[in-house]
């Protein structure tokens, strides 16, 4: 028992030091400031040599009692047999890290697919090549100007602007809706307040009506819903079809009328599903963001242009920027660090597998060095052997799988419900593990199974 807790204390001080490596990369990962108070507070280095006495004292006591058990005559005989249990306790502990290994594996790469979906599935609007700049109330009164003067350009495709961002949370308002002659009806929906430019910047495409007319006449008495504002505008009336809804009184007062019905596109997260958005363009209210699509493969000179003429209209106020895409990006940070933390974790439990496989492999390979020797005198080839020993293993890994498959499916697919829009579950992907996990098995138990197969069989049979 003293030779398995001077182990775990070895182990303790290389854990701590391999902790102390990785710390920089977690706290980028999760950024965080996470520190290791090993010496700047006692109690925690108390608590955590409890710990790993605690679990050397748990690992000894095993061998402690079987070899306790042992009858002295017996021994010195030569007579005990210590495999008539055929290793039924390490096999379990080989299963149980193989399956929380395939299980991590499958979790990564289910939890790498989703992302890759969301970061590549169309959102229904152009996110590509737009620069978007926070306006304040003063730097909001140039607004019109510093759009023509942008526009005057031929490195800028189009400029806009809007009361909010795409990829954040929009605001909700109350609004009135007026069907024919049926009573007023009061409800709640996501708002976009933006100017006449606005759809057509960002590519947002009509399923019915018309775009936002440029008159002056007609700011703030247009609005525009999306598909599913249209849903719920008609429930009321199963017969009626979206162009009956172009004309119809809605908005904020009695003077605002649907122009238009435009596809819906995914202004959140696609953690949530598409909600009931109208869009009015209202330029009298002033506005937060200014977006500005760029030509493609001039970015560096585009946005170095709109920087001077910030600067030069706008002087005493800080040109700041992002690409629409970079902020993407951070709406789906916490959905890539988790992906990566799986992936480490998923690497470790490999690891871990790989050296408890390895453990045994080698138990295994010197414990029927007899028999492989008879073996090979009877002509068995080196093949023969490595498909010998080698075979139990398999069986194990396969075990694991069959193990982790239910779990991974059960977890994975209460995860993907927290996406609106998700990935499939497929069986490919577990099979696809399932080949991996045996051959990095079959890699790990090679080196003994080979050496094993390759030895010199007068070498294991002089003893006998």
């Amino acid at each position: 028992m003293g030779e398995t807790i001077l182990l775990s204390l070895l182990a303790l001080v290389l854990a701590i030091v391999l902790v102390e490596l990785a710390l920089p990369y977690v706290n980028n990962l999760s950024l965080r400031d996470i520190s290791l108070p090993v010496f700047s507070k006692p109690s925690f280095l108390l608590i955590i040599l409890a710990s790993t006495v605690m679990v050397g004292v748990i690992s000894g006591i095993y061998p402690a009692l079987f070899l306790s058990s042992f009858q002295p005559v017996k021994v010195l005989k030569g007579s005990v047999d210590t495999g008539k249990n055929k290793g039924t306790l390490r096999n379990i502990l080989v299963v149980g890290q193989f399956t929380s290994a395939v299980f991590l594996m499958i979790a990564t790469v289910f939890v790498v697919k989703q992302l890759k979906f969301m970061q590549e599935k169309d959102p229904g609007f152009t996110r590509d090549q737009v620069v978007t700049i926070p306006l304040d109330r003063i730097s909001g009164q140039k607004y019109q100007v510093f759009k023509q003067a942008l526009l005057g350009n031929t490195l800028v495709a189009g400029v806009t602007a809007s009361q909010d961002q795409l990829g954040s949370h929009l605001d909700q308002s109350g609004v009135d809706f007026k069907y024919n002659d049926s009573p007023i009806r009061n409800l709640a929906a996501t708002q976009l307040i933006v100017d006449d430019d606005y759809l057509k910047v960002y590519d947002i495409k009509m399923a019915k009506g018309k775009n936002f007319s440029p008159e002056k006449s007609a700011n703030g008495r247009e609005y525009i819903i999306n598909e599913a504002m249209a849903k719920e505008l008609l429930k009321d009336h199963p017969k009626a079809t979206q162009e009956s809804l172009i004309g119809q009184r809605f908005g904020y007062d009695s003077l605002g009328v649907i122009t238009g019905i435009a596809k819906n596109f995914n202004f959140n997260s696609l953690h949530y599903k598409v909600e009931n958005l109208f869009i009015v363009n209202q330029d009298e209210w002033g506005f937060s963001t200014v977006s500005v699509k760029i030509k493609t493969g001039k970015s560096k000179q585009a946005v170095e242009f709109i920087k001077a003429t910030w600067e030069r209209l706008i002087p005493g106020y800080p040109f700041e920027y992002q690409f629409l895409d970079d902020h993407f990006a951070e709406v789906y940070r916490a959905d890539n660090q988790v992906s990566k933390i799986t992936g480490i974790l998923a690497g470790l439990a490999i690891l871990i597998s790989c050296l408890g496989l390895f453990g045994l492999a080698s138990f295994s390979a010197e414990k029927r060095i007899k028999e492989i020797g008879v073996r090979k005198v009877l002509g068995a080839s080196v093949q023969n052997i490595v498909l010998l020993l080698s075979g139990h293993f398999i069986k194990l890994v396969l075990i694991s799988n069959l193990l982790a498959w239910p779990l991974a499916w059960y977890f994975i697919s209460r995860r993907l419900q927290d996406f609106a829009y998700h990935i499939d579950i497929t069986l490919g992907t577990f099979v696809l593990v399932a080949l991996i996990s045996v051959l990095i098995a079959l890699v790990t138990i090679s080196f003994q199974s080979i050496r094993a197969a390759i030895a010199n069989p007068v070498k294991s049979l002089r003893s006998e």
